[in-house]
């Protein structure tokens, strides 16, 4: 039942983890009934599903940020780029002679 359990949460394994081995090997000591080394592949395979769990976690927090700095900096950009608008605006106003409300 645990097999069955961990195979279903196989999605959260990182990639970069050889998984199937480890479940070729529990399911082989369920087959045999050799219960007493089928804890070690199952203990593997719950340490794959944690580190997945906290790497897929830490990746998202990482997009996150990133799209936060890229929303600030777009953000802050678009204000420097209004400003500068403005200031030209202010120049030309004053090359033609007419008064400039100050705001």
């Amino acid at each position: 039942m645990e097999l069955e359990t961990l195979k279903k949460s196989r999605f959260l394994i990182p990639p970069f983890y050889n998984a199937e081995e480890q479940f070729n090997l529990a399911e082989n000591y369920l087959k045999e009934k050799n219960y007493e080394k089928i804890c070690e592949p199952i203990k593997r395979i719950r340490k794959y599903i944690i580190n997945g769990m906290i790497f897929y976690i830490g990746v998202l927090l990482i997009i996150l940020v990133v799209l936060v700095v890229v929303i600030f900096f777009k953000r802050r950009k678009k204000e420097e780029e209004r400003e500068k608008v403005i200031e030209r605006i202010r120049e030309r106003i004053r090359e033609s002679g007419s008064t400039i409300p100050t705001s």
